[in-house]
């Protein structure tokens, strides 16, 4: 996590770009937004789901990696909240992978520097005026990372969103596009769906449904990405942990009409054909995301707040790079994350009916965790095939690590 520098908070003409500010006061947003000039800012490359142009770099002076130290990401006011009780709380266990939160943040445009152009990056539609919250960048220790988003639970949309009729054309386009047969007659005369059932058919389309869990996005290096709709048909087991084998460093990028492909036919193809060497740099960031999990899913079971709160659209963000090797997984997007009703006790792991609250966050993490395993077990299975002098040791170390 980005040690917190004392100081005032930054103005937006300052001679110097904006330094760290300390934390907001907790409990409640006593102090004013900090203020960051919009030329400070660029699009964040690494953003693998959600609405593009959501979250912001912020260049700071003192970076010196090739990530910046913080973010800005557009303020939700639930999200707020959560950080916000999170850390009013002391030593939670789950703070160790949840972004650190400086407080509200407001873009600003200098008179001097009318120019909205952020060397020539206009993407971002960041206008002045809009509000943001900073957070540390959770990449800050990497180089060139390759970054996944899952989406955790069985469900991601909130009780009370069940609830509404609105009707939606915008979604209705968006399932036909997906999938021609997915409407119902009904859907088709009125050509528009409720937000409820787009949701609840995208979840039921993923591994959410089955697993608790799906893949939302991969982003890279050079602005490589896949997005949610690239891994529309990825729901069986099998095929997830091939998208996890295939995200590994150094990556294999597929196209959508692949992963229909492999699910049409109900098989998952061959895909190591690594040399030994890269055999074993992805057996050793598999274990560091696969003991990374394990420690989450502790965490959470012994933090306050998370016994509280049902998990909703919560995303776990997983990073790995191969030069250094490293890998790390955070828990990230809290909109939609609310605390139970008083005398409601959920467990996260418990099926989803109306009313009941459940999430089914720990399901998805345990599923998830057991398909890491098996990403392991194949990349143990390939390596004993070329047991030199190295592998042997790796493999030996694994078996007593079992043990």
């Amino acid at each position: 996590m980005t040690d917190t520098i004392e100081g005032g908070t930054a103005a937006a003409c300052s001679s110097s770009c904006p330094l760290y500010s300390p934390r907001s006061p907790l409990p409640g947003r006593k102090a004013s937004p900090m203020k960051f000039n919009r030329r400070h800012t660029h699009g964040f490359d690494r953003q693998a789901a959600g609405h593009e142009g959501s979250v912001l770099n912020l260049s700071e002076e003192g970076d010196d990696g090739a990530q910046s130290r913080s973010i800005l990401k557009r303020l939700q006011e639930e999200e707020v909240l959560v950080y916000e009780s999170i850390y009013s709380q002391d030593d939670d266990p789950i703070q160790e992978f949840i972004p650190e939160y400086f407080g509200e943040a407001l873009i600003e445009v200098c008179s001097k520097h009318s120019s909205m152009s952020v060397n020539g990056d206009d993407s971002t539609n960041a206008k002045p005026g809009d509000r943001f919250i900073r957070l540390s960048n959770c990449l800050a220790g990497f180089n060139h990372p390759l970054v996944m988003d899952i989406k955790m639970g069985v469900r991601s949309f909130v009780e009370e969103e069940c609830t509404s009729l609105k009707p939606r054309p915008d979604l209705y386009e968006r399932m036909l596009a997906s999938e021609p047969s997915a409407p119902t007659e009904e859907e088709k005369v009125l050509k528009s769906i409720t937000k409820h059932r787009w949701m609840t058919w995208r979840d039921q389309m993923s591994s959410s449904h089955s697993l608790g869990f799906r893949i939302d996005g991969i982003a890279g290096p050079a602005d490589a990405k896949l997005q949610h709709s690239d891994f529309m048909y990825v729901r069986e087991r099998e095929h997830v942990v091939r998208e996890l084998l295939d995200f590994l460093p150094p990556p294999r990028w597929r196209s959508s009409a692949e992963r229909k492909e492999e699910a049409l036919q109900s098989q998952v193809a061959s895909c190591l054909l690594d040399s030994e060497e890269t055999l074993l740099l992805k057996l050793e960031l598999a274990r560091r995301l696969r003991e990374r999990l394990q420690h989450l899913q502790a965490a959470c079971e012994a933090s306050p707040f998370f016994k509280a709160h049902e998990f909703v659209g919560a995303s776990l963000l997983l990073a790995a790079e191969a030069n250094p090797m490293q890998a790390d997984i955070f828990l990230i997007d809290f909109a939609k994350t609310r605390p139970l009703p008083e005398g409601v006790c959920i467990d996260h792991r418990q099926p989803w009916v109306l009313g009941n609250h459940e999430d089914g966050f720990l399901f998805g993490l345990e599923n998830c965790i057991k398909c890491w395993d098996e990403v392991i077990e194949t990349l143990e299975e390939e390596a004993s095939k070329t047991p030199s002098l190295k592998m042997t040791e790796v493999l030996e170390e694994e078996a007593e690590e079992k043990t």
